[in-house]
């Protein structure tokens, strides 16, 4: 019960610590955000608008934090033995040091635009881009933390099927004894030198017996715990890649208006149709934001059968720029080395 306890509370400390390094990132980051925002509204106002995208960017990190923290909780457990609790600990880790630090140095990038847009309008679209290259690495320390949060009662280790197998086969094998020497103790009764023989050709037959069943059991087993092995490898990337789509279809109106931005402001072209995903929250809100005006973009009357998102269609040729096409483009380049990272050792 101890050990449970310890593995518990390690836990906690890990989702905490988390959730505290993005929030202090982001909180940095906004106040040299803001405090660069002030000077340039103090000299024109009529900048807000160019200027506060740039101002919120660092912002995300804590939400970052906030979404691990909340999946993180869910494998926390008082049963929880130490190892499983350095485990969530070391599985939050990747989010909470991107966070702080692409919260900070984010802010400090956006800082420095912010002065370049006071000074040029035309620049506020186009520098934009520069803060969210460092975006960008928070949202890979995101994913690996979603990945790396084990759910233990889910998995199954090659080890434990060959121990159960081997137990199982143990235990046959110790009932074929028990009904071999019955059979050679109510021969001894009938008659000694018969039984005498029969017992031994009967306890030789059974090591045999043994000797098969367990070498049999073991190579099925070994055979069995790769497979297992295999399986969960490709259920546990599937599970990651599947969690990762909802988080980012259920992202907040404030998030979701600032990826739409970034994505925008990066990908499409002037003149361009945004063509939305039928399950998308917030497309009246997409087309108020500058860079909607800025490249003359509009929307389209169709829906897109995207996950999540939208998809751009332009003159010369379409962009799918929807959640899931991000994200499985991500899972082409980096299965090999995802799978790699989870279940190395």
């Amino acid at each position: 019960m101890e050990s449970g306890v310890t593995g518990y509370v390690i836990g906690i400390i890990g989702i905490a610590l988390c959730v505290l390094a993005c929030g202090i990132g982001s909180a940095i980051g906004l106040f040299k955000t803001g405090s660069a925002a002030a000077g340039v509204l103090g000299e024109n106002p009529k900048k807000f608008g160019k200027v506060l995208v740039l101002v919120l960017l660092p912002a995300t990190q804590g939400i970052y934090g906030f979404i691990i923290g909340i999946i993180a909780s869910s494998s926390l457990d008082v049963a929880l033995i130490a190892e499983e609790g350095w485990a969530i600990f070391g599985a939050v880790m990747p989010m909470a040091i991107s966070g702080l630090i692409t919260g900070i140095l984010q802010g400090k990038s956006a800082v420095n635009c912010i002065y370049a847009v006071g000074k040029q309008d035309s620049l506020g679209g186009k520098l934009i881009i520069y803060p969210a290259m460092i975006e960008f690495y928070a949202i890979l320390g995101l994913i690996i933390s979603i990945m790396l949060i084990p759910s233990f009662p889910l998995i199954m280790s090659k080890e434990s099927i060959v121990e159960r197998i081997i137990s199982d086969a143990e235990k046959e094998a110790e009932n074929i004894i028990s009904q071999a020497e019955a059979r050679a103790a109510q021969a001894v009764d009938d008659a000694s030198l018969r039984a005498e023989r029969k017992l031994t050709g009967v306890r030789a037959e059974v090591a045999q017996k043994v000797k098969s069943i367990l070498d049999g059991k073991a190579a099925t087993a070994r055979l069995d715990g790769a497979k297992a092995e295999l399986a969960e490898k490709r259920r546990v990337i599937e599970a990651v890649y599947k969690n990762a789509l909802e988080a980012l279809v259920a992202l907040d109106k404030k998030t979701a208006l600032a990826l739409a931005d970034r994505l925008l402001s990066g990908f499409a072209e002037d003149g361009d149709e945004i063509v939305f995903a039928a399950n998308y929250k917030y497309p009246a809100e997409v087309l108020k934001l500058d860079v909607v005006k800025e490249k003359k973009l509009k929307a389209s009357n169709d829906k897109a059968s995207v996950e999540g998102g939208f998809v751009l269609k332009g003159k010369n040729s379409d962009k799918d720029v929807s959640y899931g096409a991000l994200l499985q483009l991500d899972r082409e380049e980096r299965q090999a080395e995802i799978a790699a990272t989870i279940f190395k050792g």
